[in-house]
């Protein structure tokens, strides 16, 4: 699993107009990848409401909303939902 400092290390690659981030494993997550949470952000482990977003669930990579974050869209219900998402708490599919 890739560690923030590492992450840190690495460089917004120069060809790749629809870069939103890294995953876990050092990827390149793109616009429209479908990703995986592989660890949950620090902030939402308490909050229920947000179980549509928690470890295990796949959504697909829509946006980059600031930094390291990266708006993903996941299916909660039926129903499209979107949730900030730190890029190294997911996986690329």
């Amino acid at each position: 699993m890739l560690t923030v400092e590492e992450r840190e290390k690495l460089r917004r690659p120069i060809n790749l107009k629809n870069w939103l981030g890294y995953d876990c494993n050092g990827e390149v997550i793109e616009k429209g990848d479908m990703v995986e949470v592989v660890r949950a952000d620090k902030n939402r482990k308490s909050y229920p409401k947000y179980d549509y977003g928690s470890v295990g669930k796949q959504g697909k990579a829509v946006n980059q909303m600031s930094g390291w974050t990266i708006t993903v869209e996941f299916d909660n219900n039926g129903k499209p939902q979107t949730l900030g998402c730190t890029d190294i708490n997911l996986r690329k599919v």
